[in-house]
């Protein structure tokens, strides 16, 4: 008995300690001064319209939110309106064609209509699809191995953001807009600091927030036996000399 026990005890331990275990990449950033945070979303305004983001979802949301305060007709050139990331840039329109059912398809626009007092949303992109790997940065933290990795304009590894091409009425005179962001901040958390709130994250010591974003991830720590204090005759750890 005494040797099942002192067998036992090891195949349980090194079960536990193949089980994966779930993880959260924090995203902070920062964007430019011509924006302004606004309740939950991040805003852009000129005389003719409002541009709104809220990063915060699974990779975060690199799309917007275009609301046309004038009286007339905006159009959007999504023809010239790109997704900036790290000097990338990719385009909104694609020249793709979509189905409803096997009957009903249509042509993507190259320009989009917004009439006035309305919006339209425009998404295409996410900001950061893998995993940030920093040395600096514990793969697998505990609560007391969280550490903030910190980055300024020049030093950062994301920058992005949206160049918005468009016109207002019959004029031909082309407006661009360019909202730019940059990672400020990433932060490893356990699961144990993390809790998920409805569709979103919320970590417990801060709120979620429209400058922020996240990625989950999973992470196996294996079972070192090594690590184990040996076990003495009954199967408990060996006390000391």
């Amino acid at each position: 008995m005494k040797n099942a026990i002192f067998f036992l005890l090891p195949c349980i331990m090194t079960l536990a300690g193949c089980m994966p275990k779930t993880f959260y990449q924090i995203y902070k950033t920062a964007y430019s001064q011509t924006m302004f945070q606004k309740d939950n979303t991040l805003v852009y305004e000129d005389d003719n319209c409002t541009v709104t983001y809220n990063l915060w979802s699974e990779y975060g949301n690199a799309g917007f939110a275009f609301f046309n305060k004038s009286e007339e007709n905006i159009y959007v050139n999504l023809g010239e309106s790109f997704f900036i990331r790290n000097g990338m840039a990719y385009d909104y329109y694609q020249s793709r064609t979509f189905s409803e059912s096997q009957s009903v398809t249509f042509q993507e626009r190259k320009t989009i209509c917004i009439p006035p007092n309305a919006a339209k949303i425009v998404y295409e992109y996410n900001i950061q699809e893998a995993l940030f790997k920093d040395c600096d940065l514990p793969k697998s933290p505990t609560k007391k191995q969280i550490i903030t990795k910190t980055y300024s304009e020049q030093n950062t590894p994301i920058v992005f953001g949206n160049i918005i091409s468009y016109t207002v009425g019959q004029t031909e005179k082309n407006i661009v807009i360019k909202n730019d962001f940059y990672v400020s901040q990433i932060t490893n958390y356990p699961e144990s600091e993390a809790a998920t709130l409805g569709e979103f994250l919320k970590l417990n010591h801060e709120d979620a927030a429209p400058y922020k974003f996240y990625i989950r991830y999973t992470y196996t720590i294996e079972y070192q036996p090594h690590r184990l204090q040996p076990l003495d005759s009954d199967g408990w750890p060996e006390r000391k000399k």
